[in-house]
């Protein structure tokens, strides 16, 4: 019986962590999140090279480059008019990140739309050389964990997506993820990365953040199971 309630207690916690979006509300709280504006308008770039960390990091603009339609057009816009792509022909990583005023212990909606391609030297031929991901960061900008070589942002970091080119399917890839803010910044950050030399894209689109009630109604319950699970387990003792 005691295995029994504390199965249910940890259920009921981990559910509360891996809660999904619901209810959202209140305003967009990233600044051009749709790229609509066709430049990096309310976000910052950062470029780590050289990615296989054969020398000491440096901000090599140019390596590779935030691009939008028509400079870069390989799919049609996930919504609106506009993307942004990030493009490079040789190893490296780039990071796209926004800085967000949020409340702290608050619930936030991250969502919206990723692709990825790695080919081989003429575009036409997909390869598995390339990597994107979304990530959020409880706190400020700090650069990247492992400077020179893969990995995620510095700080306290929740992957919400990761993607190896190909992708599963030609569409975009879209993803929405509950966040619970620990600090009074969140920062959203874009990763694309290439570690051979051949050409690479990573592409967003509709990035949003928005508040959102927590917990839905299935966390509600699940929740509760736990609770119960816990209150079992302190009349036990």
């Amino acid at each position: 019986m005691k295995k029994v309630l504390l199965s249910l207690a940890v259920l009921g916690m981990i559910s509360m962590a891996s809660a999904q979006c619901f209810n959202v509300f209140g305003p967009e709280q990233l600044v051009n999140g749709g790229f609509e504006t066709g430049d990096l308008q309310g976000w910052a770039y950062y470029e780590d090279y050289p990615y296989d960390g054969d020398g000491p990091p440096v901000d090599y603009p140019g390596h590779m480059e935030p691009s939008f339609p028509p400079s870069v057009f390989i799919k049609a816009p996930a919504e609106g008019d506009m993307y942004m792509g990030l493009t490079n022909g040789s190893s490296g990583r780039g990071f796209i990140f926004q800085e967000i005023p949020v409340v702290p212990s608050n619930y936030y909606c991250i969502s919206g739309y990723m692709w990825v391609l790695g080919t081989e030297w003429d575009w036409a031929t997909p390869a598995a050389n390339a990597n994107a991901q979304v990530y959020a960061v409880q706190g400020p900008w700090m650069g990247p964990s492992n400077p020179g070589a893969p990995g995620p942002p510095t700080g306290n970091v929740v992957t919400i997506i990761d993607v190896t080119s190909p992708p599963p399917s030609a569409d975009w890839i879209y993803f929405e993820v509950c966040v619970h803010a620990e600090d009074s910044l969140l920062t959203i950050v874009l990763a694309g990365a290439n570690d051979w030399a051949w050409p690479m894209v990573a592409m967003w689109d509709g990035i949003s953040v928005r508040e959102q009630a927590i917990p839905e109604p299935g966390t509600m319950l699940l929740l509760g199971t736990g609770l119960i699970g816990l209150v079992g387990l302190a009349r036990r003792k």
